[in-house]
């Protein structure tokens, strides 16, 4: 949605009223069984797992960016679940999508305590993956929290 410095901030699961049948078609074959939430938490983790899997095995392979960086890239990704809203602010020349809302600002504060490397989620957005077989996450061995959520590591090294 938007980049703050070094940081791109994407979002999932707000409200669109116009789903397609076939977006519905897909999301029941997948989820069946889970509410709304546990959907966009699911999709969104699943995407910060292939973000990760494609900067360590595909990106840092490339011969171009090994020579210019000498150092492999690493990103920090951190997920809060919460309610957001959306606004478009600035002028008719430069307007820009911001979402507001104390989600969001958790959302940020997670990814700012995330090693390097990881992905690291809030309390919320576990429970609402908890039943994924296919996202494993753990603990923290420092016990992080962030505004009273703890924190958790998703196992993405698979």
């Amino acid at each position: 949605i938007t980049t703050v410095g070094d940081a791109y901030i994407c979002c999932s699961g707000l409200s669109n009223e116009k789903n397609s049948d076939l977006e519905q078609t897909f999301s029941d074959m997948f989820f069946q069984d889970l509410d709304t939430s546990s959907k966009y938490a699911i999709s969104i983790c699943t995407a910060a797992i292939r973000i990760q899997h494609y900067i360590a095995n595909e990106l840092n392979s490339q011969p171009w960016l090994i020579d210019k960086t000498r150092s492999p890239l690493k990103a920090r990704i951190g997920i809060h679940t919460g309610k957001i809203s959306g606004a478009i602010i600035g002028s008719p020349k430069f307007m820009r999508y911001y979402l507001v809302g104390k989600a969001s600002v958790i959302a940020e504060k997670v990814q700012e305590e995330c090693p390097v490397g990881g992905i690291n989620i809030s309390e919320t957005t576990r429970e609402l993956i908890r039943w994924s077989k296919s996202i494993k996450y753990i603990p923290r061995e420092d016990n992080c929290e962030v505004e009273g959520y703890k924190c958790y590591l998703l196992d993405w090294n698979k």
